[in-house]
């Protein structure tokens, strides 16, 4: 990098070229070309996130061409284990990819030994007890031109499989996997699950003082609540949802930010139609105490 653009390049694009390609030398060169070619690494256009992303097709052909050597069936499964991320339990994939984990372990075992894609990175001992050994891509791009082979609907169907598989195994404990259940939820379609794992998710975040994250939380859950059968239910949790949104705003934006009164209007609308009191008086309160402010 530095030969490239000088001493006083960027630490993040070296450190960057590491974390996507494992340092390996053909990817690394055809990657930074990429970058350079395209002009993603001027001053005024480094834009690290998009760079996070991007896969140029000079190196998307090279592992294509690495993939056509495997044999279909370890294809299918990587392709499979790619919707869980970059490093992976063997009781997810199997889940994942419709097989026994005793298949999974066994062909990740064998391509781990000869070096190809995946290696391995220990097991894990799942709240249901499952004792599960994991991997992980050996580079991040792998990962990333598998799951893009995936068609929509094998997406959907993958994610909702994985999901399925991590809410039973830790049923007793869903906040401790709230967000990565709301992320396979969402990538489903599945609104009437995705939405109560984004609400915890966004309360874990509160709880860390994390409120930007909070607020994309509650954002996506709202986006999706639509799809959400109407009645009680799904208006108790919109009211829950509205509260934490405007009392985001406040944290991150301040008092006088115009959202937050939106978002608690709307929180008193949706607890005027349920029963009771006892969802009225906290919301008039935030509204209150909002206005007063």
């Amino acid at each position: 990098v530095e030969a490239r653009l000088g001493s006083d390049a960027s630490p993040d694009i070296s450190q960057l070229l590491r974390e996507r390609t494992g340092g390996n030398p053909l990817f690394v060169t055809s990657l930074l070309d990429s970058w350079l070619e395209r002009e993603l690494l001027r001053a005024e256009n480094l834009d690290i996130e998009r760079l996070t992303c991007d896969v140029p097709d000079t190196v998307r052909d090279l592992i294509e061409q690495m993939l056509e050597q495997l044999d279909p069936s370890d294809r299918d499964l990587l392709a499979a284990a790619s919707a869980i991320g970059q490093e992976f339990s063997v009781a997810a994939a199997a889940a994942a990819s419709e097989r026994s984990e005793e298949d999974v372990d066994a062909r990740c075992d064998a391509l781990a030994r000869v070096g190809r894609f995946v290696e391995q990175a220990g097991e894990e001992l799942w709240p249901d007890r499952t004792l599960a050994a994991r991997y992980r891509f050996g580079h991040d791009l792998h990962r990333e031109v598998l799951y893009d082979s995936l068609r929509p609907a094998q997406r959907a169907a993958i994610h909702r499989r994985i999901g399925n598989r991590v809410e039973a195994a830790y049923r007793d404990r869903p906040r401790e996997m709230a967000a990565e259940l709301a992320d396979h939820f969402v990538r489903a379609g599945d609104a009437a699950r995705a939405v109560p794992s984004l609400r915890l998710a966004a309360e874990q975040a509160v709880e860390r003082l994390a409120h930007r994250e909070a607020l994309e939380h509650v954002t996506t859950a709202l986006a999706m609540i639509d799809r959400v059968p109407d009645g009680p239910d799904r208006w108790s949790e919109e009211l829950a949802l509205e509260s934490m949104r405007g009392a985001a705003y406040i944290a991150t934006r301040g008092w006088s930010a115009a959202e937050a009164e939106t978002a608690f209007l709307r929180a008193r609308e949706l607890a005027g139609r349920l029963d009771g009191t006892a969802h009225l008086g906290p919301t008039l309160c935030r509204l209150g105490t909002l206005y007063v402010v």
